[in-house]
């Protein structure tokens, strides 16, 4: 096997492009790098799966990768998985390409999966559990120290919680990273060709949160900002029209665009800080991306 450069990643994990000698097709190479990289690896095959196994996906055409290797290097675990075709959306951008477009054409795509996986329930302590309680408990230690942020945690807690509880909602599989980077697209068809990275793949979630997500994640990267100032935008009532339409539409009445921002905030903080330790000990990541924001709810 032939392998290129190896790429960084926002966890433990680093990540190669080869190719198989005698003209073998492409493939990706994910090495992780600590006992909470692998972890991720395992989620991630976990997740792939599942996903290949559930029959209510059949028919869906978007591209997933297939696990086709895996071992150890140096006592840490890597597979190797199918290389999917395309471009990444997050090239796209930072080529120029208009966002509303590329945010449709995405949100079309993981839409036939979220159509697909989604069953109507009454959200009850276990997915409150899930979705709020856990996350807001990984991320308390960070603010422990700050009386008034430890207090705008409890407060959001309670206000999502409030949202939430006892709400029909429509949950299913969703991708979790679902974020540019992470969504191939085909330049010249305009289609997407397949979606990579889903370890944070899992159900029963909220499909707004992988519209929301992505929105956020294009206002990031087009603006140049850190989650966390777009989010204490958005709090504090200073998205701009543009955004604030995106929002909306990718909410869908499920809640409004400010809690599911929030969700998104908070399930996104808990994720990287439990898949790698260095984020809670980055001061310059937490004063940006979490007491920005519990400043902002704060006010």
């Amino acid at each position: 096997m032939v392998v290129g450069p190896v790429e960084p990643t926002e966890t433990d994990i680093v990540v190669a492009h080869a190719r198989g000698r005698g003209g073998t097709g492409p493939v990706v190479v994910k090495l992780a790098r600590s006992a909470s990289g692998a972890r991720s690896l395992r989620r991630a095959g976990d997740a792939l799966a599942s996903l290949h196994a559930d029959p209510r996906l059949d028919g869906w055409e978007v591209t997933r990768p297939q696990i086709i290797g895996a071992g150890e290097l140096g006592g840490l675990p890597y597979v190797v998985e199918s290389a999917v075709g395309g471009v990444t959306i997050a090239r796209r951008l930072d080529h120029g390409a208009p966002v509303a477009p590329l945010v449709a054409l995405a949100t079309e795509a993981i839409e036939g999966m979220h159509r697909r996986t989604t069953t109507a329930v009454n959200v009850d302590s276990d997915l409150l559990g899930r979705w709020i309680d856990r996350p807001i408990q990984t991320i308390e230690p960070l603010v422990a120290a700050s009386p008034r942020r430890a207090a705008a945690v409890r407060e959001l807690h309670q206000e999502l919680t409030r949202r939430l509880a006892g709400r029909e909602l429509a949950v299913g599989w969703i991708h979790g990273d679902f974020v540019p980077s992470n969504v191939l697209i085909d330049p010249q068809a305009g289609r997407i060709t397949g979606i990579v990275d889903w370890e944070l793949a899992g159900a029963p979630e909220l499909p707004a949160i992988d519209r929301t997500m992505f929105v956020l994640a294009t206002h990031m990267q087009t603006t140049r900002s850190q989650l966390g100032a777009v989010v204490t935008g958005i709090v504090n009532g200073n998205a701009t029209p543009s955004l604030w339409e995106l929002l909306a539409h990718a909410a869908q009445g499920d809640l409004d665009p400010r809690s599911i921002a929030l969700v998104c905030w908070l399930r996104h903080v808990a994720d990287l800080v439990t898949r790698s330790p260095r984020y809670a000990a980055d001061r310059a990541w937490k004063r940006c991306n979490v007491d920005q924001v519990l400043d902002g709810l704060a006010r």
